[in-house]
């Protein structure tokens, strides 16, 4: 996701998984033995407490940076779920702009079994993005698993297929669909959608779109999208 931004014929991100499960998670064994948990690192425990929280939000940033590069990608992430997505599994998810799932999926926000706040995205993103905060807390202060149709009622997914297979497929065909929109639009898109959720006010949401549209409307992308709705024929739009 680092380079994604650099490569121009790019329009459509797909994330799943070939394993059993789509994700179980932190690696609690290499957490343990580094210095994320590890409270009995030598070198941790000579430090004074202030030390050590600098030292922590280091590696907490390093963290979220895995999570934080897919929402800032500069075109759509869809991700199709199958299995376990379990912990940084709902980090990763709520990253993406949009969510399928197989209906042999399980969820769960689990860092709460073991003494941690869900740091590496979850709690940043879910409450904007849900349509429930009562089971949003549920789920989050119990770390019980759920199902797809609670994942559904709580907008963390809005769709599901009977495979894992057809979830990937029907996600491809998305990824396509959106990739044969105006690249110039799409990008915008996500830019507006973005800037929103990172909770600029309407008069501030009103001015960036202005901004955005002073450039983006003089595309010829707009010429093209309007002859093709006319014409019945299928738009071929320039790369960036």
């Amino acid at each position: 996701f680092r380079i994604i931004p650099l490569h121009n014929d790019i329009y459509c991100v797909l994330i799943s998984s070939n394993a059993k499960h789509f994700t179980v998670g932190l690696d609690l064994n290499w957490a343990m033995k580094g210095s994320l948990l590890n409270n009995k690192d030598k070198k941790k425990k000579s430090l004074d407490v202030a030390r050590k929280a600098i030292h922590m939000q280091r590696h907490l940033s390093f963290l979220q940076k895995s999570t934080d590069l897919i929402h800032q990608c500069p075109v759509p992430v869809i991700c199709a779920v199958h299995g376990a997505a379990v912990g940084m599994g709902i980090d990763l998810m709520t990253a993406c702009d949009i969510r399928y799932a197989s209906k042999n999926s399980l969820f769960s926000v689990k860092e709460v079994d073991i003494g941690v706040v869900a740091d590496v995205g979850s709690l940043a993103r879910i409450p904007k993005q849900i349509g429930s905060q009562s089971l949003l807390r549920e789920l989050v202060y119990t770390g019980r698993n759920f199902k797809c149709d609670e994942a559904l009622k709580l907008g963390l997914i809005n769709r599901v297929f009977d495979t894992p297979e057809s979830t990937r497929q029907g996600a491809l065909e998305l990824c396509k669909e959106i990739a044969s929109k105006s690249p110039v639009t799409i990008r915008g898109i996500k830019f507006m959608l973005n800037y929103e959720m990172d909770g600029a006010s309407p008069k501030e949401l009103q001015q960036m779109v202005r901004i955005l549209n002073g450039s983006f409307l003089q595309t010829e992308d707009i010429g093209i999208a309007g002859m093709s709705f006319f014409t019945k024929k299928k738009p071929k739009f320039s790369k960036l």
